[in-house]
Parts: structure tokens; C-alpha cells; sequence
């Protein structure tokens, strides 16, 4: 009775054993299907990102009128080349420099009270839209005729 005792437990310990196994493998599957799943959705998410961000550059790169993207610090990262027609600076001579360095300094202050509240609140983004504010040295732009 002995071995009967021991083989019915070894059957059991096996049934149970395969019994853990089918339930691994199944939730192994699941969580795999939602990892692809997932994998899919960042991948769909990561192209439709590239294709707005290569139309909203297509659209600001060529567009009319001169867009500026300034970073938290003030520090212009981004000039549209509209802007060489706009103020006679080529865009990669204002790039990296500070926007405020580019205002008249009668209108220093008024630029500096434009921007302090904004940069407050986000400073992650400065949104400006027709300032008034010319480079220094001018009325308007390098050569004052533009």
C-alpha cells in the first residue's frame, strides 16, 4: 500500500505540476499579447507624432511670417527664415542668442514685463504673437530700411 500511496501522490504532484504550468503559459501568452499590443500602440502613437511634427514644420518653415520658439531661459532655439525678410538677420545669427538682446533698448522694459508673466506661469512655453519689439540699434531690423 505503500507504493500505491506514493504513486497516487506523485500522480497528483504531476497533475498539479502541469496544471501550473498550463496556467504560466497562459498568463505568460496574455501578458505577451499585451506587451506587442502595447509595443504596436507606442509605435503608431511615435509615427502619427513625426508626421504632425513634419507638417507643423513644413508649415512654419514656409510660412510668412517669422515664428520664434524661445527656450524657459530666454535663449532663441528656433527662427523661421521669414524672419531675415521681417528684421534683415539672418536666422542662424539670432539663434542661441538672447531675445531681450534684440530689443530695442527703449523698449527693453516693455518687452522684459511682455514676457515675465508668461514664463511665470509656463515656463516651458513662451507663445509671442506680433510684438511690437525691433532689434537694437534700429527702428526696424539691421539696416533700419526693411
Amino acid at each position: 500500500m505503500l507504493i500505491g500511496t506514493i504513486g497516487a501522490f506523485l500522480a497528483v504532484a504531476l497533475i498539479l505540476a502541469l496544471s501550473l504550468r498550463r496556467r504560466a503559459n497562459r498568463a505568460f501568452a496574455r501578458a505577451y499579447q499585451r506587451l506587442v499590443q502595447e509595443v504596436n500602440e507606442r509605435q503608431a502613437t511615435e509615427k502619427a507624432l513625426r508626421e504632425s511634427e513634419q507638417r507643423f514644420r513644413a508649415l512654419v518653415h514656409n510660412a510668412s511670417d517669422a515664428f520664434t520658439v524661445i527656450s524657459a531661459d530666454g535663449l532663441v532655439r528656433y527662427q523661421s527664415p521669414a524672419v531675415e525678410q521681417a528684421l534683415g538677420y539672418p536666422r542662424e545669427e539670432l539663434i542661441g542668442r538672447a531675445l531681450l538682446d534684440l530689443v530695442h533698448p527703449d523698449n527693453r522694459k516693455a518687452a522684459e514685463r511682455l514676457f515675465e508673466p508668461k514664463i511665470q506661469r509656463d515656463p516651458s512655453t513662451l507663445w509671442l504673437a506680433r510684438c511690437g519689439c525691433f532689434p537694437a540699434g534700429t527702428s526696424r531690423g539691421r539696416s533700419g530700411s526693411r
